[in-house]
């Protein structure tokens, strides 16, 4: 039997010209089935993983969800699709926000601090920086004219 496969909002859906024969209806019915055994078998598997979506329920006032309808249906996507997406940026948003505020507040308390003080910090921060790392060798290059400088650069 040959049918022809069609995308459609809930997955593919076939059709065939025996598609009405409750034969062929019966057929359809046992593959379903047997894909749904496989599918329910391959979800428990997985399971463990925690790889599955979480199911979360959650109030909105009916002007939100319209706004949620409409993006949702702009986007062509699933209004769970758009909600994830929201929260995934309002999440990453809040953590930007945080280092920002977190930031400004170490400038501020740094600029706070006498002159002295910011050496000293700034003379601590460098001693840890560096412990454990060699000393870089120190080098002197000379030149007797600027044809060798020039030559040297270009190599």
């Amino acid at each position: 039997m040959r049918g022809r496969a069609e995308p459609s909002r809930r997955g593919v859906r076939v059709r065939h010209s025996l598609a009405g024969h409750p034969q062929y209806l019966n057929v359809l019915r046992g593959l379903f089935l047997q894909e749904r055994t496989v599918f329910h078998r391959l979800l428990t598997v997985n399971n463990s993983e925690s790889t599955l979506a979480t199911i979360l329920s959650v109030s909105l006032p009916a002007e939100l969800r319209s706004a949620l309808d409409a993006e949702a249906k702009r986007q062509r996507r699933s209004r769970s699709f758009v909600v994830a997406e929201a929260v995934r940026d309002y999440v990453a948003r809040q953590g930007r926000d945080a280092f920002t505020a977190a930031r400004e507040r170490t400038i501020r308390e740094g600029l706070a601090l006498a002159l002295a003080a910011r050496v000293q910090l700034s003379e601590e921060l460098w001693q840890e920086f560096v412990r454990g790392r060699k000393p870089p060798k120190p080098w002197t290059r000379t030149f007797d004219t600027f044809e060798e400088y020039d030559r040297w650069r270009r190599r």
